[in-house]
């Protein structure tokens, strides 16, 4: 988690990103967040869907981008989110934030 995180700070800056190891509390800095926060998760899908963290980003009008999993991206893309397959580089982790126009 901390080198994707690193990835999206060296572009955007030190308070860009943030990662949270406990989904729960995952659910509650969401909430926190500003509108069209891109959430990039990877937790398995049960867990997902327990926490309804889909919906969470959802509400906040974020973007949710799994990473890794067991989803194809077109799977993903079915269910509304992005997927970021690993391992990936800078140049992937880019081509998500400008898919999402952050």
């Amino acid at each position: 988690a901390e080198d994707l995180a690193e990835i999206i700070r060296e572009r955007l800056g030190p308070g860009a990103a943030e990662t949270c190891l406990d989904p729960a509390l995952a659910v509650d800095r969401i909430a926190q967040s500003p509108e069209g926060v891109v959430v990039f998760a990877a937790v398995r899908l049960h867990l997902l869907a327990a926490l309804e963290l889909d919906r969470q980003v959802e509400a906040r009008g974020g973007r949710l981008v799994l990473v890794g999993g067991s989803l194809s991206a077109d799977e993903a893309k079915e269910r509304g989110w992005l997927l970021l397959p690993e391992p990936f580089s800078n140049e992937m982790v880019e081509d998500v934030r400008v898919t999402r126009g952050v």
